[in-house]
């Protein structure tokens, strides 16, 4: 039957669970309507694409007849009863998804054979999704007669292409200035304290960082320094499982493994775990089956988790029988390792890491422009000199522009490479600025303008010769 459930696949492609709902609203086109009747969305298997950066907002319909017909296994009528989308992982990070249904929850046979989503938000990063859905059909197909449900899940893909309009992965206070240039970074993409972004920096200067928020750089010689940043977004993922049934007789006695007077039960479980969602209860993954066995293990699984809560139940799969519940636990992923658990008599061990989901890198440039050579003043013939005399002040020609101090008072129109001075004593400086606009400022030399000795005048009265100054 798993084939007649994958035709309706394509209906689900497009709904979230409400947790992550954000997006009411959705515009609902009723002539979306195939002839003859199969489930179908408008538009046809894919989500229009989106641009990282840029707002998004797009309405989906999709059509669930009914009754339509199958022609594998065989030629037939499926009467379709309810559909529930239960999960979707793989989502590109910042779109929100929500269907117009509160509880996900379709029912054709209330007449209720179209129905609608939005998807809307701002894709952060580029690239190819695989989305995965899972949901839960119940169906009544014609040559069985009878009511059966089942859990699948699918896998489709969404393109967010990368926006052309520059970086897009990370901010820079200063971008470009006048040496030592001094600026700082930050991811455009936040962790909000969650371990599950890693950001990894390369400042271009011999310095790099795996902080969110990296320290200050100062770039101190002129030049132009590449950026290079990478923010990776995690999602925990379960890998592997390991059972031991322990003193644990729930699966004994029964039909399958029957309990035999004086010899004991008869045969060893034939086990699996299922892993469901706890706010749902809906399955997310059943693993393969241990045979006849006491202790088990299921490595490389590699399931994709969500930052929730989720149980674990281990079943004693019976052919005649009902299956018997070997112990249920509960998983909330918050950390990376190995951990534990145990009671009823089983024990068991879950291993949780890492994998990338997604990835944002860019590159940027910081530009340091040179600062002018600090320049010597010459003054001529000296810096101290007699009154109504002058003095010559002058620095190299270094084609920059200069502006003449004296002390703090700046001079007008004293733009020259030379300053011609007469009995004006002061603290001369020249600031000089290049073609970037960076200055740098001479020392002063200090001016000094010496008044002449008063001219002595001589008097002679008798024979007393006077002197008058």
């Amino acid at each position: 039957m798993k084939k007649i459930y994958f035709l309706l696949l394509i209906v689900v492609l497009f709904f979230e669970n409400n947790t992550f709902a954000q997006c009411p609203g959705c515009a609902l086109n009723t002539s979306c309507i195939v002839t003859p009747a199969y489930p179908s969305t408008c538009p046809l298997d894919t989500l229009p694409s989106g641009m990282a950066g840029q707002v998004y907002d797009n309405d989906i319909t999709f059509y669930m007849p009914e009754i339509f017909e199958v022609t594998s296994p065989i030629t037939q009528n499926v009467h379709l009863d309810e559909l529930v989308i239960n999960n979707v992982t793989g989502l590109p990070t910042g779109l929100n998804w929500q269907t117009n249904s509160t509880d996900n929850t379709y029912h054709p046979s209330a007449g209720n054979e179209h129905g609608c989503a939005k998807v809307c938000g701002t894709p952060l990063f580029p690239g190819v999704y695989n989305v995965t859905i899972f949901f839960q059909v119940t169906v009544t197909p014609q040559s069985v007669g009878s009511v059966t449900t089942e859990n699948e899940s699918s896998t489709m893909v969404m393109i967010v292409s990368q926006n052309p309009s520059g970086n897009s992965a990370f901010t820079i206070s200063n971008p470009q200035g006048c040496a030592p240039l001094i600026t700082d970074f930050n991811p455009v993409v936040t962790s909000g304290g969650s371990p599950l972004y890693t950001y990894s920096w390369d400042f271009g200067n011999g310095n790099t960082s795996i902080s969110e928020n990296p320290s200050t750089q100062t770039y101190t010689n002129a030049g132009t320094y590449i950026i290079s940043q990478t923010t990776n977004m995690l999602a925990y993922r379960l890998t592997d499982v390991t059972f031991d049934v322990g003193s644990n007789t729930n699966w004994c006695g029964d039909i399958d493994e029957p309990d035999i007077p004086f010899v004991g039960c008869s045969g060893s479980p034939d086990f699996v775990f299922e892993l469901r969602d706890s706010s749902t209860s809906s399955i997310i993954y059943t693993s393969s089956e241990v045979s006849n066995s006491m202790t088990g293990s299921w490595n490389n699984i590699n399931l994709q988790l969500q930052n929730q809560t989720y149980t674990i139940q281990f079943w004693d799969i019976d052919a005649v029988s009902a299956n018997d519940n070997l112990g249920i636990f509960t998983i909330t992923p918050t950390a990376t390792g190995t951990f534990n658990f145990s009671g009823g008599g089983v024990s068991g061990t879950y291993i949780i890491d890492t994998e990338i989901i997604n990835s944002l890198s860019d590159t940027d440039s910081v530009t340091v422009f040179p600062v002018p050579t600090v320049l010597s003043i010459t003054a001529t013939p000296n810096d101290s000199i007699c009154f109504d005399q002058t003095i010559t002040l002058t620095v190299p020609n270094n084609g920059y522009n200069y502006q003449w101090y004296n002390d703090t008072t700046l001079l007008y129109n004293a733009i020259d490479t030379f300053l011609i001075l007469n009995n004006a004593s002061g603290s001369y400086w020249v600031n000089a600025t290049n073609q970037y606009g960076c200055s740098s400022v001479s020392q002063p030399v200090n001016i000094n303008f010496i008044e002449n000795p008063y001219k002595p005048t001589f008097g002679i009265s008798a024979n007393t010769l006077t002197c008058y100054l």
